[in-house]
C-alpha cells in the first residue's frame, strides 16, 4: 500500500550515493592526474587514470550535479591516449 513512499525513500539514497561515489572518483582522478605530471612515463598511472575516467563518464552520467563535466573527461581522455600514443 505504501511503496510509492517507499521507492521515494529510495531514490533519495541512491542520489545520496551517486553524489558520494562522483566526489570519490572525482577525487582519485586528481590524484591520478597529479601522479601523472610528476611522471608522465609511468604505464600504470596511464592505465589507472584511463579505467578512472571510463567509470567517471558512468558515474556522471546518472548523476546531474556532475553530469556537465562529461565532455571534460572525454577531452582528458583524448589527451590521455595522445601521451600514451607518445610513449609506444
Amino acid at each position: 500500500m505504501f511503496n510509492f513512499m517507499k521507492s521515494t525513500r529510495n531514490k533519495a539514497l541512491d542520489h545520496g550515493q551517486q553524489n558520494a561515489e562522483a566526489n570519490e572518483i572525482s577525487a582519485e582522478i586528481d590524484l591520478l592526474e597529479q601522479q601523472l605530471a610528476t611522471a608522465p612515463a609511468d604505464g600504470e598511472i596511464h592505465k589507472a587514470l584511463m579505467l578512472s575516467y571510463n567509470r567517471a563518464l558512468k558515474v556522471y552520467a546518472k548523476n546531474k550535479n556532475h553530469r556537465q563535466r562529461i565532455d571534460g573527461i572525454f577531452i582528458k581522455m583524448d589527451e590521455l591516449r595522445n601521451i600514451i600514443r607518445k610513449s609506444l
